[in-house]
Formats: C-alpha cells, structure tokens, sequence
C-alpha cells in the first residue's frame, strides 16, 4: 500500500515502488498547488491538515482527486474520502454528495492543465498517453452508474443495489476477487457474487475504537477525581493504543486537581479569617463583661460614699458614665459575635458547596462518559459486522443478466447496481398493451391463456393466468398510438422441468374467447 504525493511523479512513472509514504510537505504542497485532495486507506494525516483538505474540497464545484495506488491490485481509489477516521462519515457526507467515487477522465485533464501551466486543455491523445504512464486504470467517464435496470418486465427481473439494500453508509467499496459467477449462469439464493473490502468500514471502526479508548481514558481520569486519587489508574489497553490522549488526560487531570485545591485553600484561608475574628469577638466580650462588672461595683460603691456625705459626686457620675460606656461595648460586641458565627457558617457552606459541585460535576460527566462508552460499543458491534461483511450474495434463485463489476480493486459506489438477476422461481408476470377499443373487454381478475411462441401449443399447451392491474389511463408512444398498460400473472413460471421461459421470449394472450394482441417488451 502507498500514497501518491505528486501527480506528475506519479503519471510520468512506469511503475510506482512500494512503501513510498506521503508527507506533511507534499501534502501542504499539493494545497498550495491547488491540487485538492489525497487520500490514506490506513492511517491518517492529523488534524491540522485533514481540515485544510476539507476545506478545499467542500468549496470547489469540480474536485480535483488525487488517489491512493494500491500495487498489489494495480486500481486507483477515490480521493474524496480522506482520513476519515479524524474527521468522520458526518463531516465526510457533503464531499461525497458531490465528488466523483473514482478518478475521472476530465479530473486528469484537469490535473495536466495544471502542471503544464497551459490555458487549453489537453488533447485526448495526451491525457490518454499520461493516463496510461499513471497507476489509472480504464474506469472514467463511461463507468455505468444506473438506478435502476433496463428493460424491466414485472417480477421477472431483479437488480441487485447496493446503495440501498446492503451499503447505504459508507459510501464506498472495493472489489477485492474477481467474481467466480459469469453472465447466464443460474444462481442459488444467497450464493456470494463479489467479495469486496470495505475501507470505509474499516476506517469507521479504527476511528470508534480510537473515540472508545479516548472516552475509556477519560473515564478513569473521572474516577480517580471522584476518590481524590493523587494520580489516575488507566487500562492498559487504552496505555497502549492512544499514548497521546493519555497524556492530555493526565495533563487535564493535574490542572483540575491544582485548580480545586487552589479553590479550597483560598476558602479554607476565608474561614479562618472569620474564625479568627469569631474567637477574637468572643474574647473580647469576656473582657468586657468582666471590666463591666468590676466598674458596676466600683460605681454601687461610690453610691453609697456620696448617700453618707463621704464620696466625690464627680467621682461618682464619672464611674456611672464608665460603666455605661462598658456595658454599650458589651452588648456592641455580643452582635459581632452573631455577625461573625454567620460569616463563618457561610464561609463552611462555601467550602461544603465547592466540594458538593465538584462531585456532582464529577458523577455528571462520568455518567454522560458511561453513556457514550455504551453507545460506542454498539456502533463498533455494528461496524465489525460492516468489515466483516464480505460478500455480496444474490437475493433469489434465478439468471445472472449482466454483471457490472469485474475489475479486482474496482470501485462500486453508492446506488450503483453490481449485478441484474432474473429470478427463476416467481411468478411469470406480462406487461401487455391494450388498445382503448378493447379496454370496455377487459377487467382486472379476467382469466387468460397465456401463449409462448417459443413453445409449440399443440404439445406445451397454454400457462394459465389473469390479469392484476390495468392502467387508469392511456399512454401514447411516439408513433402516435395510444395504449392501456397491463399485467397478466401467469399460474405457473415455466412449462416444466427443463422448460424454462427466458427473456425475449414473446407472448401472447387469449382473453373471454378473444384474441388480443398483448405487446411485451423484451426481456420477460
């Protein structure tokens, strides 16, 4: 497996050597060059520069693609779907809504024009000659890519889509073996036609398994926060695969633990602020109530001198007026008491809460983390099963009609068909014109004797059936005819062992002891 840096290089190179891996330098090089995309099957470019290549391709009209060469299949894949497991199927949608699954003639011509600094565009014969020089092979803008088949008859032909049946999401896969099934060759009912690899598939699960290590990493970071672990226990699997999310954790981890603990300390400091202040109010009413008191007996005793003509009756009011001075600090201080008992009980329930959010942010997150890890393993369950699913089987018994993919390491896109099966096993279903005068004649559940004149009647007989629908109105073909459709449903498939009815095998139909002429377009 490797990756092409330079267009040219690799359109001028006979051959291409192996384990010639792309850079940071070529890719910035390519962007600056205007060359829009690259791609990794495995591994990918970082962050940075996925998202510069994102946003070249989501803004241009006509992308670019420069592919990856893989030697051992000698195929181009698709550029348009790069380092997914970085930037996901999500961010990956809008480009693949518009750019092409494989790389095409005129992208070439594109390229060319590019490096060779011209205003034309290069001939045909150029851009054949490069492209044959290059690891391009003959996909390009005649590749098939239908909705639906063609030459349809009721039942009795089946396209089997991948787009919606087997691979909605992802996008893309590769054909890895040739298929081993050849057009005409009747099929069984869930015999494989293609083996394939689905990168895509493959990429998706590497990038949920990284998403699943990365939410494994941060559960242990949360736990070891929820114990207030000084350091955090992570599995050793996920020490293994993502080194790089271990140490953001880590990292993350520390600057929490620093922050919360900075947070208490300011905190802690608040409180014994205010219980510093608490003690100090405390202590100083005790002084207070003792120097009250020792003032009230000083001022009872100077009563008593000044009632018995013995005291100073200035001494006395000026013991009275102390004691009243004590006794307002007293009360003054009682309320500081009460000021600072609620300072303090709030600074507790600060500290009460912090610790309280902490946890509860904690339980949060790691719950959310829980959930994510649950529905991540459900993804990967269902992206294993996308890897693994390997083969592409036929959904009925019956005929391969064509078959669209042969190339090993060819590209089958979304709503692309690979193959066209006519089942053998249901039921045998007309599609006849009616002429408008015949249409008073002719009813839904009307019996009919149905005739292949590729079978003679006189020793096969007739298939019984009757007609199921019958259209509202008619239809007028370019000649100027104008027709009902309808649909005869035979009883049976097939006149018997060995007697099968095969496409453009034209019918007829016998209706009431009328003979119409019933149009069946080629293939039954």
């Amino acid at each position: 497996m490797m990756a092409i840096g330079k267009l040219k290089e690799a359109l001028d190179l006979e051959s291409l050597e192996p384990n010639h891996n792309i850079n940071k330098d070529d890719i910035n090089e390519i962007i600056e060059d205007h060359v829009y995309a690259t791609e990794f099957i495995s591994g990918n470019i970082g962050q940075e520069i996925d998202q510069k290549l994102y946003n070249k391709l989501v803004n241009m009209k006509s992308p670019v693609i420069v592919g990856v060469y893989e030697i051992t299949h000698g195929a181009m894949t698709s550029g348009a779907l790069i380092a997914t497991s970085t930037l996901g199927s999500r961010i990956m949608a809008p480009i693949v809504g518009f750019s092409s699954m494989i790389v095409r003639y005129r992208s070439i011509q594109d390229i060319l024009r590019h490096l060779e600094k011209i205003i034309a565009y290069p001939s045909e014969d150029d851009t054949t000659s490069y492209s044959k020089k290059g690891p391009f092979k003959g996909l390009g803008d005649d590749m098939p890519i239908k909705e639906q088949g063609s030459n349809l008859s009721g039942g009795q032909q089946q396209i089997v889509g991948l787009a919606r049946a087997i691979v909605n999401d992802p996008p893309i896969l590769i054909l890895d073996e040739p298929t081993t099934v050849k057009e005409g060759e009747k099929v069984y009912k869930s015999q494989p036609l293609y083996r394939i690899r689905n990168e895509t598939a493959i990429s998706d699960l590497n990038s949920l398994q990284i998403q699943l290590y990365a939410k494994s990493a941060e559960e242990a970071r949360l736990r070891a926060e929820l114990v207030g672990a000084s350091d955090i226990q992570f599995p050793a699997d996920v020490i293994e695969k993502v080194p790089s999310i271990i140490d953001n954790q880590k990292r993350l981890f520390y600057q929490r633990k620093n922050r919360y603990e900075d947070t208490l300390n300011v905190l802690n400091q608040q409180t014994e602020q205010r219980r510093y202040a608490l003690i100090q109010s405390e202590n100083n009413v005790k002084n207070l109530a003792v120097q009250y008191k020792y003032a009230k007996d000083q001022e009872e005793i100077l009563s008593k001198l000044v009632k018995e003509g013995a005291g100073s009756h200035k001494e006395y009011i000026g013991a009275k007026l102390y004691s009243q001075q004590l006794l307002t600090q007293f009360e003054q201080a009682s309320n500081e008491i009460n000021t600072h008992k609620k300072a303090l009980d709030e600074a507790l329930a600060r500290i009460s809460q912090t610790k309280t959010d902490f946890i509860v942010e904690i339980q949060t997150n790691l719950s959310q983390v829980l959930l994510d890890i649950e529905r991540l393993k459900e993804q990967i369950s269902v992206s294993v099963d996308k890897v693994l699913r390997t083969e592409i089987a036929s959904p009925v018994d019956g005929l391969v009609k064509k078959l669209y993919f042969n190339t090993v390491g060819g590209i089958v896109g979304s709503g692309q068909i690979v193959a066209e099966i006519i089942p053998t096993n249901d039921n045998l279903i007309i599609d006849a014109q009616i002429l408008p005068h015949d249409r008073g004649r002719i009813w839904v559940g009307q019996k009919a004797n149905i005739k292949i004149t590729a079978y003679d009647t006189t020793i096969h007989g007739l298939i019984q059936g009757q007609i199921t629908e019958i259209s509202a109105d008619t239809f007028t073909e370019s000649n100027g005819m104008s027709f009902y459709t309808a649909k005869v449903t035979a009883n049976k498939p097939d006149f018997g062992i060995n007697r099968p009815i095969f496409p453009a095998m034209p019918p007829a139909a016998t209706l009431a002891m009328v003979s119409l002429a019933l149009h069946l377009p080629p293939p039954l």
